[in-house]
């Protein structure tokens, strides 16, 4: 640990042992996994994955351009997971992606619902678009452009999508419509109902020509009922909306939908529909209820295994009991968590019900991508406070995990864990049966069974969230597995310089060896080389003893600054204008000096880069970035007295001195926690928080 001093302010830094492991529990053969960027900004959000049947990956983004606009960016990585092709359409209005598929013709089929009254169409499905519409666009598998898009319905929102060998596409949703185009023989024709407090909104169930231009069939399915006494019924209609789509080789379609279940206590339950071929009849009807007044279930994922059982997966807040002998049952009066159920394809019985992460604080919860794995294993991706998972982690690692399910639920043949934004968001299957994952971070992970050292995150070191963004000269962080020595290395610093090489071990960021500042088996800090300005994007190779091996694919840009956090209470680590450190006990004073720590500045604004790796200072000479430094507090820009080298620290540790604002917002209790981001450039931090008192 180093000390050090500017205007007055002191600091105790630890960063070189500061780690996050990942976890893992592996039955025969532990996969080992390498990260793609897809060059994604972090105020865009990453939706959807689906892989063709050469191993190319698709994946759906909401992307905010220069002026604020949003834009859908359909993004195609190879099969080694670099980005070769992309493709931006949408409306001015709101645009959201649901549900994506590749065809047998390797054509790309997106659904969603838009607001935008200019959404790309080359066909209407209906004459009349009322208030918001679901979409279905189709894209070459080149993205060169649309090939066909079109709108169905009004007051409607597709919910899920899938299609089968014909290319024809069946798309699934929600609709308040009374003049939805059902077609004739269809299972429910009759309209949602409505008076002058409410409407009913129904599901919905279409099948539409390859071409974008005929339904082939389209049925409502819902209710108009909803539980409730007395006044409580004034305005209140039932409420069905699909969320999760398979058709089976039969033609036979199975849909979720979460249906409103009661207007006395809101309550919301789930259900899984087996359509016969055509939509004209219900095979079967298996509903899964809230085991407690107040409570929701949500199903999020479906999938299909290879004797037509259905794997559906989801979320549940108060849910219903884990079926005899579950893996995990969330104990208590009203069970809460991510759950996976199977259900018979032949009647819908439920053949195992467990929950899978139950609810914890602080941590998230929920299952929210399924596919079906050899010999008919479950994998499913998402986000559990890791202690709460059937399987517990030998120590504390990320919430968001892969896992490998046995086919009846009763154990976990394989856990990755791993930092949030990497596992959480969707899991496919390539070709050779690997799991390809998609995570929030905007990388992509792909998985290989050949052993190795395994990366599952890569982030600033200041942050908590996985990016697959770097700057020159920031401080980041690589958690995997078999990364570097059992014993771990601290920093090596010979004549003022943090050394690049241990022990045999290097990280080449591009062809450059990175200054190490920590290596251990799951975790390397390291500096990003100066030598990355400039350029769009980077490899990263790790070298060890036993050979070379690609770790990630990482998008460069100027700046991307994120403030280090005390590991226990997650406040900015921060010390006052008296020397003391931030804390609920010592909290600032208004307009006070308060310093931060963060990284991700970039470039410096005078003399170039110093030599990578350089402990800064010891010249007499401090570098201020190039880019323009601000401490935002809410709607205020707080004054910056500095912003600069940390002295005495390798080059990329910023340090921001800054005064509080005079006073606090009226109302605000006599300790205050205030909220600051730090903003590089066009850049901005997660905002953190500080301990402020009047």
């Amino acid at each position: 640990m180093t000390s050090f001093t500017k205007t007055g302010v002191r600091l105790v830094l630890a960063l070189s042992v500061a780690t996050h492991p990942v976890r893992a529990i592996a039955a025969s053969n532990p996969l080992s996994f390498t990260a793609h960027s897809l060059n994604l900004n972090p105020i865009d959000t990453v939706r959807l994955l689906a892989l063709d049947g050469e191993g190319a990956a698709y994946q759906v983004a909401t992307v905010i351009d220069s002026s604020g606009r949003a834009w859908l960016r359909v993004t195609k990585t190879s099969p080694q997971g670099a980005v070769v092709a992309s493709f931006q359409f949408g409306g001015s209005g709101r645009d959201v992606p649901v549900a994506m598929k590749v065809d047998a013709q390797g054509e790309v089929v997106v659904a969603g619902w838009t607001s935008s009254t200019d959404f790309p169409i080359t066909t209407s499905l209906v004459t009349d678009i009322q208030t918001g519409a679901a979409f279905v666009v189709k894209l070459d598998s080149g993205l060169a452009g649309i090939i066909a898009s079109t709108l169905i319905g009004g007051g409607t929102t597709a919910g899920a999508l899938d299609v089968d060998s014909a290319g024809n596409i069946y798309l699934a949703g929600s609709t308040s419509a009374m003049d939805f185009p059902v077609t004739p023989g269809a299972y429910q024709t009759t309209p949602p109902g409505h008076d002058v407090f409410g409407a009913a909104s129904f599901g919905f169930l279409a099948e539409i020509s390859p071409g974008l231009n005929k339904i082939i069939f389209a049925t409502y399915y819902g209710s108009n009922n909803v539980n409730c006494m007395g006044s409580d019924c004034l305005g209140a209609w039932g409420q069905t909306s699909f969320t999760a789509l398979a058709v089976d080789p039969s033609g036979a379609i199975v849909a979720s939908a979460y249906v409103y279940l009661s207007a006395v206590t809101p309550t919301f339950g789930s259900t899984t529909v087996k359509f016969a071929p055509g939509g004209g009849s219900v095979l079967w009807n298996t509903p899964i209820s809230p085991s407690a007044g107040g409570g929701s279930q949500y199903i999020d994922a479906l999938a299909l295994d290879g004797s037509g059982a259905v794997v559906v997966a989801g979320t549940a807040y108060w849910g219903s009991a884990a079926t005899a002998g579950a893996l995990q049952s969330c104990d208590g009066v009203n069970p809460s968590g991510g759950f996976i159920a199977k259900l018979s394809g032949l009647s819908g019985a439920i053949q195992f019900l467990t929950y899978f992460g139950c609810e914890s604080t602080p941590w998230a919860f929920s299952v929210n991508g399924v596919a079906i794995g050899a010999a008919d294993a479950i994998l499913t991706a998402g986000m559990a406070d890791p202690s709460a998972l059937p399987v517990t982690p030998a120590s504390a690692s990320g919430p968001s995990y892969l896992a490998v399910v046995a086919p009846d639920g009763s154990s976990v043949e394989q856990l990755y864990t791993a930092p949030a934004g990497i596992f959480d968001r969707a899991v496919a299957l390539a070709s050779g049966g690997t799991p390809v994952v998609l995570g929030s971070g905007g990388l992509l992970m792909l998985a290989s069974s050949s052993g190795g050292p395994s990366l599952v995150g890569v982030a600033n070191s200041a942050a908590s969230t996985a990016s697959g963004l770097i700057a020159p000269a920031e401080l980041v962080s690589f958690y995997g597995s078999d990364l570097g020595p059992a014993t771990p290395l601290n920093a090596q610093v010979v004549e003022g310089i943090v050394q690049s090489t241990f022990g045999g071990y290097e990280l080449l960021i591009g062809d450059t060896p990175a200054p190490l500042l920590y290596m251990g088996a799951n975790q390397i800090n390291a500096a990003v080389p100066s030598e990355v300005s400039g350029h769009d994007s980077v490899s990263v190779t790790l070298v060890t003893p036993a050979g070379s091996f690609p770790l990630a694919d990482l998008s460069i840009r100027p700046s991307e600054p994120e403030v280090f956090q005390d590991p226990v209470t997650g406040y900015a680590a921060a010390i006052n204008q008296d020397g003391q450190v931030n804390s609920a006990l010592h909290p600032a004073h208004t307009g006070e000096l308060v310093s931060i720590w963060g990284t991700g500045a970039g470039a410096p604004s005078a003399g170039g880069y110093p030599i990578d790796g350089t402990i800064t200072g010891s010249s007499g000479f401090l570098n201020s970035p190039a880019l323009p430094v601000s401490v935002i507090a809410g709607n205020d820009s707080l004054e910056v007295v500095y912003a600069g080298d940390s002295p005495d620290q390798v080059f990329g540790l910023l340090q921001v001195n800054f005064r509080l604002p005079p006073t606090l917002a009226a109302g605000n209790p006599a300790i205050n926690s205030l909220p600051v981001n730090l903003e590089v450039g066009a850049a901005i931090s997660v905002p953190v928080w500080l301990y402020v008192a009047p």
